[in-house]
């Protein structure tokens, strides 16, 4: 949660709500998002979508020239940010499989389990 700590770091109060799995997608539409993924951040007039926009937008909202989070020049800023882009391609992925398959087992290991719609597992049987 380093967009959270970035938005303490900068003295902007904010609070946190968990989404569960599948219901996240209808949430973010109703609030205007243009994709599916987290961290969200909804002042009540932007949406802003993933930790790096969230500590660039309480960056340029605090504006405050002393602390900072990134990098200062434009070129180790650029490069700071291509570094967090491949980290999310290569890392994300796997752990969203991982997250993915601890749930799936954890749900399709109870005999008894009765969906949350119709007689087969879906998205929605994550979040129930």
């Amino acid at each position: 949660m380093r967009e959270g700590r970035a938005l303490d770091w900068h003295g902007v109060s904010y609070d946190e709500i968990g989404w569960p799995p599948g219901l996240h997608r209808v949430l973010l539409k109703r609030y205007g998002a243009r994709g599916t993924t987290f961290p969200v951040l909804l002042d009540g007039k932007t949406v802003v979508q993933g930790s790096s926009a969230i500590i660039d937008w309480a960056e340029s909202e605090v504006q405050d020239g002393v602390r900072s989070l990134n990098p200062r020049s434009a070129n180790d800023f650029v490069e700071a940010h291509e570094i967090e882009g491949r980290a999310d391609e290569v890392i994300g992925i796997h752990a969203r499989r991982l997250a993915y398959a601890e749930l799936l087992q954890a749900t399709l290991s109870l005999p008894s389990r009765r969906f949350f719609s119709g007689h087969r597992f879906n998205m929605i049987d994550l979040a129930a």
